[in-house]
C-alpha cells in the first residue's frame, strides 16, 4: 500500500504544494518549496540563543499519518539535523522540528527533506527553494537602543532594522504613547533626540512598518531610568589671591558641560559675612 505525500512550510500555519505524483522507481527524496521556518516568530531567530526549524508533511488523502523523517539543511547542504515526524494539527500532518543555535547577527537559509517510512515513492524533481532565517539580536526585525538618560539632556534614541536593507519607517514611543512622528529609515539606522522633565523608569518604544507592505511590522521596547542629572561633581580650588580687600571682588571661571545645572558654594575657614557668589 501505498501512500502520496507532500511538504508544505508551517508559517504560522501550515500551506500546501502541488501533489507529487507515484513513481514506480525506487523511492526518491521528496523536495519541496518553503519547507523551514523558525518558530515565535516566524522568519526570525535570536542570536546567540537556541532557536526552533520546524517543517511539516501533509498526506494527500487525508487520513494518512505521514511516518518518516525530516531531514533539515543548510543552503549548502550540509545536514544540520533530522528528526522523526510527529502528529501535526490532524492525522494526516505531520511535523518535525530540531533546535538550532544561531551564532552570528546575519541571514541563514535552510531546507528541509522529508523520508518516508511507508513506501511512498515521492517526486523529487521539483526544485527546492531555501527559506531565509534572519537573525536579530532580539528576535525582531526592529531593535532599540537607549542611553542613559538624564532629566533635561538630549539623548539619540537609536532604531535598528534587520536586514539593514528593509525600507520603510519607525514611530518611537514613550509609556506607550506617541513620542515622535514617522522617520524614514536611512541604511537600517533611525535616530531620534530626545529630552524629557520626568524622573524615574520610563518604557521607550519604537514600531517599524516596511514601505509599501504594512504586513512586515515590528515593535521593541526598552525601560530606562531616568535619573536627575549627572552630578553631583565638586571642585575645588583656590583661589589666585589669599586675602581679598573688603568689596574687592574676584573672578573665578569653570567651564562645564552644557545641560547639568551648576551651582557654587563658598567655604573654608575664614568667609566673610555678606560674601556673594554670582
Amino acid at each position: 500500500m501505498t501512500s502520496i505525500h507532500r511538504l508544505a512550510a508551517l508559517l504560522g500555519v501550515i500551506t500546501t504544494l502541488a501533489v507529487l505524483p507515484i513513481l514506480a522507481a525506487t523511492p526518491a527524496q521528496a523536495t519541496a518549496t518553503n519547507t523551514v521556518t523558525v518558530i515565535n516568530p516566524p522568519g526570525l531567530a535570536t542570536v546567540n540563543s537556541y532557536n526552533t526549524l520546524t517543517a511539516s508533511v501533509t498526506s494527500k488523502d487525508g487520513v494518512t499519518a505521514p511516518v518518516g523523517s525530516i531531514q533539515f539543511r543548510t543552503a549548502a547542504g550540509e545536514v544540520i539535523a533530522a528528526a522523526r515526524t510527529q502528529r501535526g494539527a490532524t492525522i494526516a500532518d505531520g511535523t518535525a522540528s530540531i533546535v538550532w543555535y544561531a551564532a552570528e547577527l546575519r541571514s541563514y537559509s535552510f531546507s528541509a527533506i522529508f523520508y518516508p517510512e511507508d513506501g511512498a515513492m515521492l517526486n523529487s524533481s521539483q526544485t527546492s527553494t531555501n527559506t531565509s532565517v534572519e537573525v536579530t539580536p532580539n528576535g525582531q526585525i526592529v531593535q532599540i537602543e537607549v542611553p542613559q538618560i538624564y532629566r533635561g539632556i538630549t539623548s539619540n534614541l537609536i532604531a535598528t532594522t534587520y536586514p539593514t536593507t528593509l525600507q520603510g519607517s519607525v514611530a518611537f514611543t514613550i509609556n506607550g504613547s506617541p513620542l515622535s512622528a514617522s522617520i524614514t529609515v536611512n541604511s537600517g539606522k533611525a535616530t531620534f533626540p530626545f529630552v524629557t522633565q520626568s524622573l524615574g523608569w520610563q518604557d521607550i518604544g519604537v514600531s517599524f512598518s516596511q514601505l509599501n507592505n504594512p504586513n512586515v511590522f515590528g515593535v521593541a521596547h526598552m525601560w530606562v531610568n531616568v535619573l536627575p542629572s549627572k552630578g553631583p561633581a565638586i571642585i575645588y580650588f583656590a583661589p589666585p589671591r589669599t586675602a581679598l580687600a573688603y568689596g574687592q571682588s574676584q573672578l573665578f571661571e569653570i567651564t562645564s558641560p552644557s545641560g547639568p545645572i551648576t551651582s557654587f558654594t563658598a567655604a573654608g575657614g575664614c568667609i566673610a559675612s555678606g560674601l556673594t557668589i554670582t
